[in-house]
């Protein structure tokens, strides 16, 4: 969790760091952001009668996987970037918002981004 004196711009730019007897890792980085995984006394047991779930969501170490993407800076503040899922299907392609928000965004005439689908009306006239 973020420090009690740390500034305002760094607690509103991450999601703090992992409190004690919890583990967090995003095998990633700020240019290749991961999947943000976590360990501990507050993973759930299970989905109740859900195994399949389950063992998709929790792997056999233990590790949640929490459907979050993101990264952990050098001084272990977790970032979150976006949603493994959050993928826009195109003519059979998966397209990452995240990675053209980051396209446009770094164009200099650029000053916020968003991008998001939108499902494709018919051609068809009725």
């Amino acid at each position: 969790m973020a420090k009690w004196e740390d500034g305002l711009e760094q607690k509103a730019r991450c999601g703090g760091k992992a409190i004690p007897d919890v583990e967090v890792c995003a095998p990633g980085s700020q240019d290749r952001p991961a999947e943000i995984l976590t360990r501990g006394y507050h993973v759930m047991q299970g989905y109740y009668h859900r195994r399949q779930d389950t063992a998709m969501a929790i792997d056999r170490d233990g590790w949640l996987h929490t459907g979050d993407m993101g990264y952990i800076d050098k001084e272990g503040y977790l970032h979150i970037t976006g949603r493994v899922k959050e993928m826009i299907i195109r003519g059979g392609e998966n397209i990452s918002p995240a990675e053209i928000e980051q396209c446009i965004a770094s164009l200099p005439q650029a000053l916020q981004v968003k991008a998001v689908g939108v499902k494709a009306r018919s051609s068809r006239k009725r």
